[in-house]
């Protein structure tokens, strides 16, 4: 069974949000990956290195918090998000790539639904769902890496955030 699964087989309340949700009708995507706390990278963090987006369902497991070297002194890294779950799944292929994704903590759930559009080590994401109903909004342009072997698959997203910080999310295809 899972860590994260209670006894009747429901999974245990992941984080402590009590923000709005947003986008609920966006899809039917369940957010019921691991319970991931974002942590503090003591590194240099990786360098994006593109490559092919593979279709299929992934689970975010890792979310790591940088400073960016320039960042100065004042930039202290802190984590600005709770524990929280999130599943994205992608469909298409090439340049022609969809992604519905579901994110819940505690009693906040987040549905998106993104055109992705990768080229070279970059990768625009559109929103297509909701529009402006005050949520979450990735619209933009970010790094990534998409990675895939026969043991695993997997999307990392480079967020570049205020105060020279980059949140860096792994997710894993199931």
């Amino acid at each position: 069974g899972r860590s994260d699964a209670s006894t009747d087989g429901t999974l245990v309340t992941c984080g402590t949000s009590r923000n709005p949700s947003s986008g609920v009708s966006c899809n039917s995507v369940e957010a019921d990956g691991p319970c991931v706390t974002e942590t503090v990278g003591t590194t240099a963090p990786p360098a994006a290195g593109g490559g092919t987006i593979v279709a299929g369902t992934y689970e975010l497991v890792a979310s790591t918090v940088y400073a960016y070297p320039d960042a100065g002194v004042d930039a202290a890294v802190t984590v600005d998000q709770g524990p929280r779950r999130q599943t994205a799944v992608v469909s298409g292929s090439g340049t022609t790539l969809t992604m519905e994704s579901a994110l819940v903590s505690g009693t906040e759930s987040q549905r998106l639904n993104v055109t992705l559009i990768p080229s070279g080590s970059s990768v625009t994401l559109a929103p297509t769902c909701p529009f402006d109903d005050g949520g979450f909004n990735p619209a933009g342009t970010f790094q990534y890496t998409a990675t895939s072997s026969s043991s695993e698959t997997t999307f990392i997203l480079y967020d570049a955030l205020n105060l020279g910080h980059l949140q860096v999310d792994e997710y894993m295809k199931r």
